[in-house]
């Protein structure tokens, strides 16, 4: 499943602003709270808060004067929070009563303006026109061939400067203890990475009962205690598949910690590599300072390396298939299919083209380029690979101003 958010256009003056403001001194947090909710230091960004915890700002709408309602209602917040000395992007999508939630932190790549450890297309601010605000938002997994993944950024995240968390499926969510509980779910599933430099907790349950006796199938791999740069230690592994109901079919129970004739766990042997030239004025993100100030989009993908000797390039792949069109409401993901079907009145042409040289002193190309932290999160698990196939989970791809989020099971 694709979920397409809200297309968030963006003023000028309120830009500015902005702009000035988004890093200035906050106080210190020194907890990542992954539990959907916005928290009292957070700072809201544009466009800030659009259905979280059923609130909404002023800039939540579509068209340049944000005067029509977006028809797509799904939460969604985007943010900035100082957490022990660092400043994250702060990103929820979705809420876990209706099977889908993601929150996200992603560090933001000092001295960049808007840039964080992701690739992907920059927003340009020179323009109020959507195409070009957008960003990688405006084809999200890159389903014109002719832009390639680079255009999108999938894969390209820092695993390591983000912390992660998705529910999805029809468990249930508990605000207090902030857990998500799959027990008697027909179908429910989790990723958990709440840690910089460690790799996820991945869960599944299967609750089937559609042939008479009740089917249960339990899959975690934890590869919390493991480190990005440990390519030695395995995660620890639970599969288990268990009938009940049916005297036949509880033979059929299978257990790989007893069961399995042979198991060789390779799920968590694989280390991340940094790009190979990080940017010290960019607080070593991977953009390249002077290449991103000439306005073009030049960002070093890192890379993952597994126990058996191989590599992977999350750019070499294709994402379009995480999207399935019979459950989205639009012919494509992203921004471009709210312009080719309309509803994005006032956005998709030529408004409020550029801004004057002299307006606050600030040149009219003067965001040409700035990689914006993106609402675009195509795949929630960006850079962070499957443990199983060598092939990494699609990553926090950050940049204004939609979000598509697939939702489609990696294991």
């Amino acid at each position: 499943m694709y979920i397409t958010l809200p297309i968030r256009t963006v003023i000028l003056y309120f830009i500015l602003t902005l702009f000035a403001s988004a890093h200035a001194a906050f106080d210190t947090f020194n907890t990542f709270q992954l539990g959907f909710k916005i928290g009292p230091y957070d700072n809201q960004t544009l466009p800030g808060n659009c259905g979280v915890g059923g609130r909404s700002g002023s800039l939540c709408g579509i068209g340049n004067g944000f005067e029509t309602r977006d028809p797509d209602t799904t939460p969604f917040y985007q943010g900035d929070i100082m957490i022990n000395g660092v400043m994250y992007w702060h990103i929820i999508v979705g809420d876990p009563s209706s099977g889908f939630a993601m929150e996200s932190y992603t560090a933001v790549a000092s001295g960049s303006g808007f840039g964080s450890f992701s690739g992907g297309l920059p927003a340009n601010f020179g323009t109020l026109r959507l195409k070009e605000i957008s960003g990688n938002g405006w084809d999200p997994l890159g389903l014109d061939p002719t832009r390639g993944v680079d255009f999108t950024g999938n894969g390209s995240g820092d695993p390591t400067r983000s912390i992660i968390r998705q529910v999805m499926g029809d468990g249930v969510w508990d605000p207090q203890t902030k857990t998500w509980n799959c027990d008697s779910a027909e179908f429910c599933s989790e990723f958990l990475k709440d840690r910089l430099n460690f790799k996820p907790i991945i869960s599944q349950t299967i609750n089937d009962a559609t042939t008479g006796a009740l089917m249960q199938a339990q899959f975690q791999l934890d590869m919390s205690n493991i480190t990005y740069s440990d390519m030695t230690t395995k995660g620890v592994i639970t599969n288990t598949i268990t009938f009940t109901g049916d005297s036949i079919m509880d033979n059929g129970n299978f257990d790989m910690a007893t069961d399995s004739q042979r198991s060789d766990v390779t799920g968590g042997r694989y280390i991340y590599n940094d790009c190979a030239n990080p940017s010290f004025l960019y607080g070593g993100s991977c953009w390249q300072a002077f290449s991103v100030a000439g306005g073009r989009n030049d960002y070093q993908e890192g890379s993952y390396t597994y126990s058996d000797g191989n590599s992977t390039d999350p750019m070499a792949y294709d994402w379009g298939g995480f999207w399935d069109p019979l459950q989205n409401d639009y012919p494509a993901p992203g921004n471009e299919a709210k312009c080719s079907t309309g509803t994005a009145p006032n956005s998709c042409s030529g408004n409020f083209v550029g801004m004057p040289d002299d307006f606050f002193g600030v040149p009219g190309d003067f965001f040409v380029g700035v990689p914006i932290p993106s609402v675009d999160i195509p795949d929630p698990f960006a850079g962070i690979p499957d443990p199983f196939s060598g092939v990494p989970i699609p990553s926090v791809d950050v940049s204004i101003p939609s979000i598509g989020v697939s939702a489609t099971p990696i294991l």
